[in-house]
Formats: structure tokens, sequence, C-alpha cells
């Protein structure tokens, strides 16, 4: 089963999406709570993030595909 990863971004105050194939793209926060992947102010590609635990996100939605936290 692909895996998506989200991680802190060492090199800024943000987030970072990892593919299953180890390709990253930067994840910059918009206005509504989600993100933009990517740098492109102009790409329709966006993550959210939903279904709170205990305050801590069990689903992130890439651009309409779903996927589960499994940590």
């Amino acid at each position: 089963m692909p895996q998506l990863k989200v991680r802190p971004d060492p090199g800024a105050a943000g987030l970072v999406l990892v593919y299953p194939d180890g390709d990253q793209a930067p994840l910059t926060s918009l206005p509504d709570g989600g993100f933009r992947i990517g740098d492109d102010p102009a790409s329709p590609e966006r993550v959210e993030f939903t279904t709170l635990v205990e305050g801590r996100p069990m689903r992130a939605v890439v651009s309409g595909w779903p996927f589960d936290r499994l940590d």
C-alpha cells in the first residue's frame, strides 16, 4: 500500500509532503486551514488534514484522495 509522509521541513518553518517514490513538496498554509502542495500559487493541488482524534489528524486528503494515519 503506498504511503505518504508529512514531516517538518528542516529548511523552513513549515511541513513537507513526502510521496511514496521519495519525491518531496513543501506544504504552504492557506487561510482556510488547508495546505497547497508546492510553491506555485496557481497550483490546484491541496492537502486537508481531517478526522481529529484528541487533537491529532487521522486522515490526510490529498487532492481528493484520502490517506489514513498509520502511527
